[in-house]
Protein backbone atom coordinates (compact mmCIF):
# COMPACT_ATOMS: atom_id res chain seq x y z
CA UNK A 1 0.00 0.00 0.00
CA UNK A 2 1.13 3.27 -1.25
CA UNK A 3 3.09 5.47 1.69
CA UNK A 4 0.22 8.35 2.63
CA UNK A 5 3.30 10.96 1.83
CA UNK A 6 3.35 9.97 -1.74
CA UNK A 7 -0.28 11.09 -2.00
CA UNK A 8 0.53 14.66 -0.94
CA UNK A 9 0.31 17.81 -3.06
CA UNK A 10 4.16 18.73 -2.03
CA UNK A 11 5.41 15.07 -2.86
CA UNK A 12 3.49 14.99 -6.49
CA UNK A 13 5.03 18.72 -7.39
CA UNK A 14 8.16 17.71 -6.33
CA UNK A 15 7.71 14.60 -8.63
CA UNK A 16 6.45 16.33 -11.42
CA UNK A 17 9.47 18.66 -11.73
CA UNK A 18 11.39 15.90 -12.42
CA UNK A 19 12.80 15.14 -16.01
CA UNK A 20 10.41 13.31 -18.29
CA UNK A 21 12.20 10.72 -18.93
CA UNK A 22 10.38 11.29 -23.06
CA UNK A 23 11.52 14.72 -22.72
CA UNK A 24 15.33 12.96 -23.60
CA UNK A 25 17.06 14.73 -20.74
CA UNK A 26 15.35 18.33 -21.38
CA UNK A 27 13.84 19.84 -18.94
CA UNK A 28 9.74 20.45 -20.16
CA UNK A 29 8.59 24.28 -20.45
CA UNK A 30 6.46 25.52 -17.68
CA UNK A 31 3.53 27.59 -18.23
CA UNK A 32 2.17 29.24 -15.23
CA UNK A 33 -1.50 31.15 -14.55
CA UNK A 34 -1.46 34.89 -14.48
CA UNK A 35 -0.92 34.23 -10.54
CA UNK A 36 2.44 32.70 -10.75
CA UNK A 37 0.55 29.22 -10.13
CA UNK A 38 -0.29 25.82 -12.36
CA UNK A 39 -1.60 23.48 -9.53
CA UNK A 40 -4.12 23.82 -7.47
CA UNK A 41 -5.99 21.42 -4.62
CA UNK A 42 -8.75 21.53 -1.63
CA UNK A 43 -6.31 23.67 0.27
CA UNK A 44 -6.63 26.41 -1.98
CA UNK A 45 -10.39 26.71 -1.46
CA UNK A 46 -10.21 25.97 2.26
CA UNK A 47 -11.30 29.55 3.26
CA UNK A 48 -14.16 29.78 1.13
CA UNK A 49 -17.82 28.66 2.44
CA UNK A 50 -20.03 27.37 -0.13
CA UNK A 51 -23.23 28.82 1.05
CA UNK A 52 -21.65 32.52 1.71
CA UNK A 53 -19.21 32.19 -1.51
CA UNK A 54 -20.36 30.31 -3.85
CA UNK A 55 -24.30 29.39 -3.19
CA UNK A 56 -26.97 27.94 -5.95
CA UNK A 57 -27.49 29.42 -9.54
CA UNK A 58 -30.15 32.54 -8.94
CA UNK A 59 -29.44 33.06 -5.24
CA UNK A 60 -27.10 35.50 -3.44
CA UNK A 61 -24.28 36.57 -3.78
CA UNK A 62 -24.67 35.08 -7.82
CA UNK A 63 -21.34 33.36 -8.21
CA UNK A 64 -23.09 30.94 -9.89
CA UNK A 65 -25.59 33.15 -12.52
CA UNK A 66 -28.16 35.33 -12.10
CA UNK A 67 -31.06 32.61 -13.06
CA UNK A 68 -31.72 29.27 -11.30
CA UNK A 69 -31.63 27.71 -15.04
CA UNK A 70 -29.14 29.59 -16.84
CA UNK A 71 -29.58 28.36 -20.52
CA UNK A 72 -31.44 25.67 -19.94
CA UNK A 73 -34.66 27.42 -20.71
CA UNK A 74 -33.30 29.17 -23.54
CA UNK A 75 -30.03 31.00 -24.72
CA UNK A 76 -28.20 33.95 -24.39
CA UNK A 77 -28.57 36.91 -26.46
CA UNK A 78 -26.42 37.02 -29.68
CA UNK A 79 -25.67 40.59 -30.72
CA UNK A 80 -23.97 40.82 -33.73
CA UNK A 81 -21.23 43.68 -34.27
CA UNK A 82 -21.84 46.56 -36.44
CA UNK A 83 -18.88 49.18 -37.56
CA UNK A 84 -18.57 49.07 -40.96
CA UNK A 85 -17.17 52.70 -42.11
CA UNK A 86 -19.22 52.21 -46.01
CA UNK A 87 -22.63 52.55 -44.33
CA UNK A 88 -24.37 50.67 -47.21
CA UNK A 89 -22.18 47.51 -46.36
CA UNK A 90 -23.04 48.58 -42.37
CA UNK A 91 -26.84 48.92 -43.63
CA UNK A 92 -26.79 45.15 -45.54
CA UNK A 93 -25.79 43.74 -42.49
CA UNK A 94 -28.55 45.14 -40.05
CA UNK A 95 -31.30 44.07 -42.53
CA UNK A 96 -30.21 40.47 -42.12
CA UNK A 97 -29.72 40.52 -38.64
CA UNK A 98 -32.95 42.12 -38.55
CA UNK A 99 -34.69 39.62 -40.79
CA UNK A 100 -32.91 36.67 -38.68
CA UNK A 101 -34.01 34.44 -35.35
CA UNK A 102 -31.39 36.57 -33.47
CA UNK A 103 -32.78 40.62 -34.20
CA UNK A 104 -29.77 41.98 -32.15
CA UNK A 105 -27.15 44.74 -33.28
CA UNK A 106 -24.28 46.56 -31.49
CA UNK A 107 -23.25 49.85 -33.14
CA UNK A 108 -20.07 51.19 -32.60
CA UNK A 109 -18.89 54.57 -34.04
CA UNK A 110 -16.03 56.46 -35.87
CA UNK A 111 -14.16 58.57 -33.53
CA UNK A 112 -15.53 61.66 -34.88
CA UNK A 113 -18.80 60.15 -33.88
CA UNK A 114 -18.08 59.19 -30.58
CA UNK A 115 -16.97 62.88 -29.33
CA UNK A 116 -19.60 64.66 -31.15
CA UNK A 117 -18.02 66.57 -33.40
CA UNK A 118 -18.75 65.06 -36.83
CA UNK A 119 -20.55 67.41 -39.10
CA UNK A 120 -19.17 70.37 -38.05
CA UNK A 121 -19.85 73.23 -40.89
CA UNK A 122 -16.59 73.80 -42.14
CA UNK A 123 -14.70 70.54 -41.42
CA UNK A 124 -13.87 68.15 -43.70
CA UNK A 125 -14.81 64.65 -44.39
CA UNK A 126 -12.69 62.18 -42.70
CA UNK A 127 -11.38 58.47 -43.52
CA UNK A 128 -12.24 55.86 -40.69
CA UNK A 129 -11.13 52.18 -40.78
CA UNK A 130 -13.49 51.28 -38.15
CA UNK A 131 -17.12 52.68 -36.88
CA UNK A 132 -19.90 53.94 -38.00
CA UNK A 133 -19.27 57.60 -39.25
CA UNK A 134 -22.78 59.18 -38.82
CA UNK A 135 -23.72 63.04 -39.12
CA UNK A 136 -27.00 63.55 -39.49
CA UNK A 137 -30.76 61.90 -38.87
CA UNK A 138 -29.84 61.40 -42.89
CA UNK A 139 -27.55 58.83 -41.91
CA UNK A 140 -29.58 57.05 -39.24
CA UNK A 141 -32.19 57.02 -42.18
CA UNK A 142 -30.17 55.09 -44.71
CA UNK A 143 -28.39 53.15 -41.80
CA UNK A 144 -31.91 51.23 -41.05
CA UNK A 145 -33.76 52.06 -44.51
CA UNK A 146 -36.26 49.30 -44.64
CA UNK A 147 -36.05 47.89 -41.19
CA UNK A 148 -38.77 47.60 -38.64
CA UNK A 149 -36.97 49.27 -35.91
CA UNK A 150 -39.53 47.62 -33.40
CA UNK A 151 -38.59 44.56 -34.14
CA UNK A 152 -34.40 44.81 -33.34
CA UNK A 153 -32.54 45.00 -30.50
CA UNK A 154 -30.32 47.84 -31.22
CA UNK A 155 -27.24 48.39 -28.84
CA UNK A 156 -25.36 51.80 -28.71
CA UNK A 157 -21.52 51.19 -28.10
CA UNK A 158 -20.92 55.05 -27.03
CA UNK A 159 -20.41 57.21 -24.06
CA UNK A 160 -19.06 61.10 -25.01
CA UNK A 161 -22.06 61.45 -27.45
CA UNK A 162 -24.69 58.85 -26.09
CA UNK A 163 -27.06 61.22 -25.58
CA UNK A 164 -26.80 63.13 -28.94
CA UNK A 165 -27.00 59.26 -31.10
CA UNK A 166 -30.25 58.40 -29.10
CA UNK A 167 -31.22 61.08 -29.74
CA UNK A 168 -30.55 61.48 -33.27
CA UNK A 169 -32.26 57.62 -33.39
CA UNK A 170 -35.41 59.03 -32.00
CA UNK A 171 -35.74 61.88 -34.58
CA UNK A 172 -35.43 58.99 -37.22
CA UNK A 173 -37.64 56.79 -35.30
CA UNK A 174 -40.29 59.18 -35.78
CA UNK A 175 -40.01 60.32 -39.22
CA UNK A 176 -40.38 56.65 -39.83
CA UNK A 177 -43.43 56.52 -37.96
CA UNK A 178 -41.92 53.63 -35.80
CA UNK A 179 -43.51 53.99 -32.29
CA UNK A 180 -40.06 54.88 -29.97
CA UNK A 181 -42.20 53.14 -27.05
CA UNK A 182 -41.85 49.42 -28.64
CA UNK A 183 -37.93 50.50 -29.37
CA UNK A 184 -35.64 48.00 -28.08
CA UNK A 185 -32.17 48.42 -26.80
CA UNK A 186 -29.23 50.14 -24.93
CA UNK A 187 -26.58 52.24 -24.72
CA UNK A 188 -23.59 52.01 -22.73
CA UNK A 189 -23.91 56.01 -21.52
CA UNK A 190 -20.96 55.76 -19.32
CA UNK A 191 -19.68 59.16 -18.80
CA UNK A 192 -15.84 58.09 -17.36
CA UNK A 193 -15.31 55.89 -20.25
CA UNK A 194 -13.43 58.57 -22.29
CA UNK A 195 -11.76 60.64 -19.53
CA UNK A 196 -10.03 57.49 -18.10
CA UNK A 197 -8.51 56.90 -21.41
CA UNK A 198 -7.24 60.36 -21.69
CA UNK A 199 -9.67 61.48 -24.22
CA UNK A 200 -10.91 64.92 -24.44
CA UNK A 201 -14.68 64.87 -23.86
CA UNK A 202 -16.27 68.09 -25.75
CA UNK A 203 -19.04 68.84 -23.12
CA UNK A 204 -16.14 68.67 -19.83
CA UNK A 205 -17.03 66.77 -16.96
CA UNK A 206 -20.16 68.52 -15.08
CA UNK A 207 -22.08 68.76 -18.60
CA UNK A 208 -21.53 65.64 -19.77
CA UNK A 209 -22.99 63.93 -16.38
CA UNK A 210 -25.68 66.05 -16.83
CA UNK A 211 -26.80 65.39 -20.17
CA UNK A 212 -26.37 61.55 -19.72
CA UNK A 213 -28.67 61.67 -16.53
CA UNK A 214 -30.86 63.76 -19.14
CA UNK A 215 -30.68 61.05 -21.39
CA UNK A 216 -31.53 58.54 -18.06
CA UNK A 217 -34.61 60.49 -17.39
CA UNK A 218 -35.88 60.29 -20.47
CA UNK A 219 -35.56 56.51 -21.07
CA UNK A 220 -36.93 56.01 -18.08
CA UNK A 221 -39.98 57.61 -18.57
CA UNK A 222 -40.81 57.16 -22.13
CA UNK A 223 -38.87 53.70 -23.57
CA UNK A 224 -39.98 51.03 -21.66
CA UNK A 225 -37.62 48.37 -23.09
CA UNK A 226 -34.71 50.42 -23.59
CA UNK A 227 -31.76 50.30 -20.90
CA UNK A 228 -29.91 53.80 -20.71
CA UNK A 229 -27.06 53.35 -18.87
CA UNK A 230 -25.00 50.18 -19.26
CA UNK A 231 -20.99 51.12 -18.02
CA UNK A 232 -18.24 49.21 -19.02
CA UNK A 233 -14.75 48.34 -18.78
CA UNK A 234 -13.93 46.47 -21.84
CA UNK A 235 -12.27 49.69 -23.01
CA UNK A 236 -9.36 49.21 -20.49
CA UNK A 237 -8.61 45.91 -21.10
CA UNK A 238 -8.15 46.63 -25.10
CA UNK A 239 -5.77 48.95 -24.10
CA UNK A 240 -3.82 46.67 -22.02
CA UNK A 241 -5.34 46.63 -18.52
CA UNK A 242 -6.29 43.90 -16.21
CA UNK A 243 -9.59 42.18 -15.40
CA UNK A 244 -9.61 43.31 -12.37
CA UNK A 245 -9.27 46.88 -13.38
CA UNK A 246 -12.02 46.32 -15.57
CA UNK A 247 -14.46 45.21 -12.71
CA UNK A 248 -12.99 48.07 -10.63
CA UNK A 249 -13.65 50.66 -12.38
CA UNK A 250 -17.44 49.37 -14.06
CA UNK A 251 -17.94 48.92 -10.28
CA UNK A 252 -16.69 52.43 -9.24
CA UNK A 253 -18.59 53.99 -12.43
CA UNK A 254 -22.13 52.68 -11.44
CA UNK A 255 -21.71 53.06 -7.74
CA UNK A 256 -21.18 56.62 -9.23
CA UNK A 257 -24.25 56.25 -10.89
CA UNK A 258 -26.53 55.34 -8.50
CA UNK A 259 -25.60 57.56 -5.86
CA UNK A 260 -26.12 60.60 -8.11
CA UNK A 261 -29.74 59.05 -8.86
CA UNK A 262 -30.33 58.98 -5.67
CA UNK A 263 -29.29 63.12 -5.36
CA UNK A 264 -31.41 63.92 -8.51
CA UNK A 265 -34.42 61.92 -6.94
CA UNK A 266 -34.16 58.88 -9.46
CA UNK A 267 -35.12 55.96 -7.70
CA UNK A 268 -32.15 53.16 -7.91
CA UNK A 269 -34.34 50.07 -8.61
CA UNK A 270 -35.15 52.09 -11.78
CA UNK A 271 -31.41 51.81 -13.13
CA UNK A 272 -30.66 48.73 -11.79
CA UNK A 273 -33.75 46.97 -13.17
CA UNK A 274 -32.79 47.94 -16.89
CA UNK A 275 -28.58 47.80 -16.43
CA UNK A 276 -26.01 45.33 -17.44
CA UNK A 277 -22.29 45.41 -17.01
CA UNK A 278 -20.65 45.05 -20.10
CA UNK A 279 -17.30 43.31 -19.78
CA UNK A 280 -14.83 42.05 -22.52
CA UNK A 281 -13.85 38.67 -22.68
CA UNK A 282 -10.60 38.04 -23.84
CA UNK A 283 -8.99 33.79 -24.85
CA UNK A 284 -7.95 33.21 -21.38
CA UNK A 285 -10.95 30.93 -20.68
CA UNK A 286 -10.31 30.20 -16.90
CA UNK A 287 -9.46 33.47 -16.03
CA UNK A 288 -12.50 35.57 -17.54
CA UNK A 289 -14.90 32.42 -16.62
CA UNK A 290 -13.45 33.68 -12.89
CA UNK A 291 -13.54 37.42 -13.79
CA UNK A 292 -17.62 36.89 -14.80
CA UNK A 293 -18.14 34.96 -11.87
CA UNK A 294 -16.35 37.45 -9.29
CA UNK A 295 -18.23 40.14 -11.32
CA UNK A 296 -21.48 38.92 -10.17
CA UNK A 297 -20.25 38.56 -6.15
CA UNK A 298 -19.04 41.71 -5.78
CA UNK A 299 -21.69 44.11 -7.63
CA UNK A 300 -24.07 41.95 -5.31
CA UNK A 301 -22.25 42.77 -2.01
CA UNK A 302 -21.39 46.20 -3.14
CA UNK A 303 -24.93 46.74 -3.33
CA UNK A 304 -26.38 44.83 0.02
CA UNK A 305 -23.71 46.77 2.11
CA UNK A 306 -24.16 50.40 0.51
CA UNK A 307 -27.68 50.80 -0.31
CA UNK A 308 -30.82 50.05 1.57
CA UNK A 309 -34.34 49.28 0.98
CA UNK A 310 -32.78 47.34 -2.65
CA UNK A 311 -34.72 43.65 -3.02
CA UNK A 312 -32.85 41.03 -4.43
CA UNK A 313 -34.00 40.94 -8.10
CA UNK A 314 -31.89 44.95 -8.10
CA UNK A 315 -29.16 42.73 -7.03
CA UNK A 316 -28.53 40.27 -9.97
CA UNK A 317 -26.10 41.80 -12.15
CA UNK A 318 -26.77 41.00 -15.62
CA UNK A 319 -23.69 41.23 -17.95
CA UNK A 320 -22.67 41.29 -22.14
CA UNK A 321 -20.23 40.36 -22.95
CA UNK A 322 -18.04 41.98 -26.03
CA UNK A 323 -15.19 39.90 -27.32
CA UNK A 324 -11.84 41.76 -27.04
CA UNK A 325 -10.18 42.94 -30.19
CA UNK A 326 -6.98 42.74 -28.63
CA UNK A 327 -5.67 38.90 -28.83
CA UNK A 328 -7.15 39.41 -32.98
CA UNK A 329 -4.47 39.76 -35.08
CA UNK A 330 -5.52 41.76 -38.69
CA UNK A 331 -4.82 39.36 -41.40
CA UNK A 332 -5.04 36.10 -39.72
CA UNK A 333 -9.03 35.69 -40.45
CA UNK A 334 -8.97 32.06 -39.80
CA UNK A 335 -7.16 31.83 -36.63
CA UNK A 336 -9.91 34.94 -35.75
CA UNK A 337 -12.46 32.84 -35.97
CA UNK A 338 -10.99 29.99 -33.19
CA UNK A 339 -10.34 32.63 -31.16
CA UNK A 340 -13.91 34.13 -31.33
CA UNK A 341 -14.72 30.52 -30.27
CA UNK A 342 -12.61 30.78 -27.67
CA UNK A 343 -13.79 33.99 -26.34
CA UNK A 344 -17.72 32.67 -27.00
CA UNK A 345 -17.03 29.73 -24.94
CA UNK A 346 -15.46 31.75 -22.03
CA UNK A 347 -18.61 34.00 -22.16
CA UNK A 348 -20.94 30.91 -21.64
CA UNK A 349 -19.06 28.59 -18.67
CA UNK A 350 -19.14 32.75 -16.98
CA UNK A 351 -22.99 32.38 -17.37
CA UNK A 352 -23.59 35.98 -19.28
CA UNK A 353 -26.68 37.09 -20.38
CA UNK A 354 -26.07 38.56 -24.23
CA UNK A 355 -22.46 37.89 -26.46
CA UNK A 356 -20.86 40.32 -29.10
CA UNK A 357 -17.88 38.15 -30.70
CA UNK A 358 -16.32 39.52 -33.92
CA UNK A 359 -14.50 37.58 -35.76
CA UNK A 360 -11.95 40.29 -37.49
CA UNK A 361 -10.64 43.15 -35.95
CA UNK A 362 -11.43 45.75 -39.22
CA UNK A 363 -14.71 45.68 -40.42
CA UNK A 364 -13.62 45.25 -44.16
CA UNK A 365 -12.73 41.69 -42.97
CA UNK A 366 -16.77 41.24 -41.60
CA UNK A 367 -18.64 40.70 -44.84
CA UNK A 368 -22.13 38.77 -44.15
CA UNK A 369 -20.39 35.33 -44.98
CA UNK A 370 -18.29 35.96 -41.66
CA UNK A 371 -21.47 37.10 -39.81
CA UNK A 372 -23.00 33.88 -40.86
CA UNK A 373 -20.57 31.60 -39.55
CA UNK A 374 -19.72 33.07 -36.42
CA UNK A 375 -23.81 33.27 -35.90
CA UNK A 376 -23.26 29.48 -36.32
CA UNK A 377 -20.79 29.28 -34.01
CA UNK A 378 -23.06 30.49 -31.16
CA UNK A 379 -25.12 27.62 -32.60
CA UNK A 380 -23.06 24.84 -32.48
CA UNK A 381 -21.73 26.27 -29.28
CA UNK A 382 -25.24 25.80 -27.77
CA UNK A 383 -26.41 22.96 -29.11
CA UNK A 384 -23.30 20.37 -29.60
CA UNK A 385 -21.02 21.74 -27.03
CA UNK A 386 -22.86 20.25 -23.88
CA UNK A 387 -21.35 23.53 -22.09
CA UNK A 388 -24.87 24.88 -21.70
CA UNK A 389 -26.96 21.77 -20.72
CA UNK A 390 -25.18 21.72 -17.00
CA UNK A 391 -25.79 24.69 -14.93
CA UNK A 392 -22.43 26.45 -13.95
CA UNK A 393 -20.40 23.39 -14.66
CA UNK A 394 -17.00 24.59 -13.82
CA UNK A 395 -18.19 25.41 -10.32
CA UNK A 396 -16.06 23.45 -7.48
CA UNK A 397 -12.98 23.80 -9.93
CA UNK A 398 -10.05 24.65 -7.34
CA UNK A 399 -8.54 26.69 -9.86
CA UNK A 400 -11.79 28.48 -11.22
CA UNK A 401 -12.84 28.92 -7.28
CA UNK A 402 -9.72 30.29 -5.90
CA UNK A 403 -9.01 32.09 -9.03
CA UNK A 404 -12.50 34.24 -8.50
CA UNK A 405 -11.36 34.72 -4.62
CA UNK A 406 -8.09 35.98 -6.01
CA UNK A 407 -10.39 38.31 -8.50
CA UNK A 408 -12.56 39.45 -5.66
CA UNK A 409 -10.02 40.34 -3.54
CA UNK A 410 -7.91 42.75 -5.99
CA UNK A 411 -10.90 44.41 -6.90
CA UNK A 412 -11.92 45.41 -3.47
CA UNK A 413 -8.69 46.41 -2.97
CA UNK A 414 -8.50 49.43 -5.92
CA UNK A 415 -12.31 50.04 -5.28
CA UNK A 416 -10.71 50.70 -1.59
CA UNK A 417 -7.87 52.85 -3.28
CA UNK A 418 -10.68 54.86 -5.54
CA UNK A 419 -12.70 55.29 -2.34
CA UNK A 420 -10.03 56.66 -1.12
CA UNK A 421 -9.50 59.22 -3.95
CA UNK A 422 -13.08 60.15 -2.89
CA UNK A 423 -14.60 58.22 -5.72
CA UNK A 424 -13.88 57.35 -9.17
CA UNK A 425 -14.19 61.25 -10.48
CA UNK A 426 -11.77 61.91 -8.43
CA UNK A 427 -9.63 59.20 -9.02
CA UNK A 428 -10.07 59.63 -12.96
CA UNK A 429 -9.30 63.61 -11.82
CA UNK A 430 -6.54 62.90 -9.96
CA UNK A 431 -4.60 60.39 -12.58
CA UNK A 432 -4.87 57.14 -10.39
CA UNK A 433 -6.97 55.26 -13.08
CA UNK A 434 -4.92 56.19 -15.81
CA UNK A 435 -1.82 55.21 -14.19
CA UNK A 436 -2.46 51.73 -13.11
CA UNK A 437 -3.61 51.18 -16.48
CA UNK A 438 -0.43 52.43 -17.94
CA UNK A 439 1.66 50.01 -15.74
CA UNK A 440 -0.34 47.07 -16.58
CA UNK A 441 -0.31 47.83 -20.27
CA UNK A 442 3.86 48.39 -20.32
CA UNK A 443 4.05 44.65 -18.59
CA UNK A 444 1.58 43.13 -20.90
CA UNK A 445 3.62 44.73 -23.64
CA UNK A 446 6.90 44.05 -21.76
CA UNK A 447 5.62 40.20 -21.65
CA UNK A 448 5.02 39.84 -25.54
CA UNK A 449 8.41 41.21 -26.65
CA UNK A 450 10.36 39.01 -24.21
CA UNK A 451 7.91 35.99 -25.45
CA UNK A 452 6.71 34.95 -21.63
CA UNK A 453 3.07 36.16 -23.44
CA UNK A 454 2.50 34.26 -26.84
CA UNK A 455 -0.19 34.92 -29.19
CA UNK A 456 -0.25 33.20 -32.43
CA UNK A 457 0.25 35.32 -35.48
CA UNK A 458 1.85 38.17 -33.80
CA UNK A 459 5.21 37.09 -31.66
CA UNK A 460 4.56 33.63 -32.52
CA UNK A 461 4.07 31.55 -36.04
CA UNK A 462 3.34 34.72 -37.97
CA UNK A 463 3.07 34.22 -41.49
CA UNK A 464 4.30 37.63 -42.80
CA UNK A 465 3.23 37.09 -46.94
CA UNK A 466 -0.41 37.52 -46.55
CA UNK A 467 -1.66 40.74 -47.22
CA UNK A 468 -5.64 41.73 -47.06
CA UNK A 469 -6.78 45.07 -48.06
CA UNK A 470 -8.60 47.31 -45.17
CA UNK A 471 -11.50 49.11 -46.83
CA UNK A 472 -11.28 53.10 -45.88
CA UNK A 473 -14.27 54.88 -47.18
CA UNK A 474 -14.34 58.54 -47.12
CA UNK A 475 -17.15 59.84 -44.81
CA UNK A 476 -20.04 61.38 -46.81
CA UNK A 477 -20.57 65.00 -45.06
CA UNK A 478 -24.41 64.25 -45.33
CA UNK A 479 -25.57 66.95 -43.60
CA UNK A 480 -24.73 69.41 -46.25
CA UNK A 481 -27.57 67.98 -48.19
CA UNK A 482 -30.08 68.82 -45.82
CA UNK A 483 -32.51 71.64 -46.13
CA UNK A 484 -32.78 73.50 -42.59
CA UNK A 485 -33.26 77.08 -43.50
CA UNK A 486 -35.65 78.96 -41.33
CA UNK A 487 -36.04 80.83 -38.39
CA UNK A 488 -37.66 77.25 -36.82
CA UNK A 489 -34.12 75.74 -37.60
CA UNK A 490 -31.80 78.32 -35.99
CA UNK A 491 -34.47 78.19 -32.80
CA UNK A 492 -33.78 74.55 -32.36
CA UNK A 493 -29.81 75.36 -31.05
CA UNK A 494 -30.86 78.15 -29.36
CA UNK A 495 -33.64 76.09 -27.43
CA UNK A 496 -31.00 73.23 -26.99
CA UNK A 497 -28.58 76.11 -25.14
CA UNK A 498 -31.32 77.27 -22.65
CA UNK A 499 -32.61 74.23 -21.60
CA UNK A 500 -31.94 72.49 -18.47
CA UNK A 501 -28.96 70.02 -19.07
CA UNK A 502 -30.49 67.23 -16.80
CA UNK A 503 -34.28 66.71 -17.43
CA UNK A 504 -35.62 64.72 -19.70
CA UNK A 505 -36.85 68.23 -21.82
CA UNK A 506 -33.35 68.71 -22.74
CA UNK A 507 -33.52 65.07 -25.08
CA UNK A 508 -36.75 66.55 -26.25
CA UNK A 509 -34.89 69.74 -27.63
CA UNK A 510 -31.79 67.86 -29.30
CA UNK A 511 -34.70 65.24 -30.92
CA UNK A 512 -36.35 68.51 -31.91
CA UNK A 513 -32.81 70.14 -33.50
CA UNK A 514 -31.83 66.42 -35.46
CA UNK A 515 -35.11 66.51 -36.91
CA UNK A 516 -34.92 69.89 -38.24
CA UNK A 517 -31.47 68.60 -39.97
CA UNK A 518 -28.85 70.27 -37.59
CA UNK A 519 -25.81 67.49 -37.27
CA UNK A 520 -24.31 65.54 -34.37
CA UNK A 521 -21.02 68.51 -34.42
CA UNK A 522 -23.92 71.37 -34.27
CA UNK A 523 -25.52 69.90 -31.40
CA UNK A 524 -23.07 69.29 -29.34
CA UNK A 525 -21.80 72.93 -29.82
CA UNK A 526 -24.67 74.30 -28.57
CA UNK A 527 -25.23 72.03 -26.03
CA UNK A 528 -21.95 73.27 -24.59
CA UNK A 529 -23.86 76.94 -24.50
CA UNK A 530 -26.20 75.37 -21.53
Amino acid sequence: MRAAGHSTPGYWMKKSSRTDSSAKGKELPTRATPIGRNFFTPDDIHDIDFLRDISFPGEFPYTRGISPSMYRNGEWRIAQSVDSPDLNAASSLIREIANSDEPAAALSFSLHTELGISGLPGTRAVRTASGLPLSSVRDIDRLFSGIRRETLFTGFNVCSSAAQLVSMYMASCEQAKTDIRGIQGYVENNVFSPFSLSMKNPLGFPLATDISFSLITYSLNRLPYFSPFNPGGYHIREIGGTPEQEIAFTVASALYYIREAEKREIDPAQILSRMSFILGVGTDIPVEVAKFRAARRIWSRVLRNSFSGLDDSALRLSIFSRALRFPLVNDEMEINMVRSTMQLVAAVLGGVQSIEVRGGVHPSLRDQRVARTLLMIHRIVGNESGIADTIDPVAGSYYIESRTDEIERSVNSLLGRIEEHGGIDKAIKSGMIQSEVKKSREKLLHEMKEGRRLLVGYNILRDGRRKIDILREPVSPSFRLMDRSGVASEKCLSDIASSEPSSGAAMDALIKAFRHGHSIGEVTSAICLM
